[in-house]
């Protein structure tokens, strides 16, 4: 019973090479039990359920199917660049869909996985701004506006998103991402993954007598990473596709 993270991976289109792995990967790799936990910014744009995002990631779709029909255990953690996914996965069941974070018992051990986003309490413009995109006008706009007019602005949004985010700082992002990990394990998870950051940190920790691990995703877009945990092993790995 694998344990599996893939987040960060920020796909753009079928003809990304890492989008092909990642296919490979759940076709070939995942077996039944397994629990395979997708940790956000899956895509780099994937808004609502549309079918101009469904249409361009179809195979995707037909791939977790399988899995989850297989007897994978399939979760959706949604990111900055996918949100309101849900109806996106409407018909497929064994897939679940959290928009915050999602908190498991597997192999005896208790694991937390967020995208991140939220991790970085002062900031509000942000927060103010997931928030604005969350809205019910939003949801309208997303819902029912012409599908190219929501690919492109949301094109061109991601393009601004990504620029800002390769110029955050990245210790003080580090330090915030590990206390928000170490307060978590305190809640008494013994396993705690984020991403967002693309700052490919991990961290063990003994406090009080409770021994944990944090790890972040990083650039895995770039690297081709994934995280798994095997039963009986004390930490999660980083591997390659």
């Amino acid at each position: 019973m694998s344990f599996y993270v893939v987040a960060d991976l920020h796909i753009r289109s079928s003809e990304d090479r890492i989008y092909r792995q990642l296919l490979d990967f759940i076709s070939a790799k995942t077996r039944p039990g397994d629990r395979f936990v997708i940790g956000g910014d899956l895509f780099d744009l994937f808004v609502g359920g549309r079918r101009i995002f469904i249409r361009r990631f179809a195979a995707l779709f037909s791939v977790l199917g399988s899995a989850a029909a297989r007897g994978i255990n399939i979760h959706y953690v949604e990111g900055n660049h996918d949100f309101l996914v849900r109806s996106a996965f409407r018909g497929i069941s064994g897939i679940t869909v959290h928009q915050l974070f999602a908190s498991f018992e597997h192999g005896n051990r208790h694991f937390y996985v967020a995208h991140g986003d939220t991790v970085d309490r002062h900031a509000i413009g942000y927060r103010m701004l997931r928030l604005f995109f969350r809205c019910p006008l939003m949801r309208a706009f997303i819902a029912f506006a012409p599908e190219p007019l929501v690919d492109g602005l949301g094109q061109y949004l991601s393009a601004r998103s990504n620029g800002k985010s390769s110029r955050h700082n990245t210790s003080e992002l580090r330090r915030k991402f590990r206390n928000f990990a170490t307060d978590r394990l305190m809640e008494g998870h013994d396993f705690v993954v984020l991403g967002h950051s693309h700052d490919a940190d991990e961290m063990f920790f003994n406090i009080a007598g409770r021994a944990g691990q944090y790890i972040n995703a990083g650039d895995a877009g770039t690297d081709g990473a994934y995280l798994a945990w095997q039963p009986g092993e004390p930490a999660i790995k980083r591997l390659l596709f």
